[in-house]
């Protein structure tokens, strides 16, 4: 049986799995102060169901890229909002280009990188890479074989010119 996991846009995955999980409930303020302050005695049905009903509004807020993921409905469909635009920084050696001056993703502190961040590579992310010193904006492009088809294998960061640099900045 598959473990229930939640995909952020940047690739972490949130771990539904536990219970509870690191997400969180979310309530409106009349739904708060009346399980804070109604008498069980003078509760409705109609209010049970409508506060059951606020109870299943979920949000997972992502360690990774700071987006927030919020089910408000609590129906499993999530809304997500980017608090900021920063990108993904991952370390590379920037020294480890392909013919056509791709960054190659293939050091081993790249790949600690990209596991420690729980991320899931896709062909045109935008990410950060640095080598402690230096940093490079590119885009990401999926490994291919020589007939051009996707392959296994290491991803290739191609660094954004300087009018894409800037607005991404």
């Amino acid at each position: 049986m598959a473990m229930p996991k939640l995909a952020c846009r940047c690739g972490y995955i949130h771990n539904l799995s536990p219970i509870p999980d690191d997400g969180f409930r979310v309530f409106p303020d009349w739904a708060t102060d009346r399980l804070l302050y109604a008498e069980a005695t003078t509760t409705e049905e109609w209010e049970i169901r409508q506060l059951r009903q606020a109870a299943l509004s979920r949000l997972h807020s992502c360690p990774n890229c700071e987006a927030i993921m919020w089910d408000k409905a609590g129906d499993g469909q999530y809304h997500t909002y980017v608090p900021c635009e920063r990108m993904i920084r991952i370390f590379a050696d920037l020294t480890d280009r392909d013919e056509s001056g791709g960054i190659r993703l293939r050091h081993p502190q790249t790949m600690a990188d990209i596991e420690r961040q729980h991320l899931l590579l896709h062909h045109g992310a935008y990410v950060v890479l640095h080598d402690g010193h230096d940093e490079v904006y590119t885009c990401l492009n999926e490994p291919q074989d020589e007939n051009g088809e996707p392959a296994d294998g290491t991803w290739i960061a191609y660094p954004l010119d300087d009018s894409d640099v800037a607005r991404d900045r």
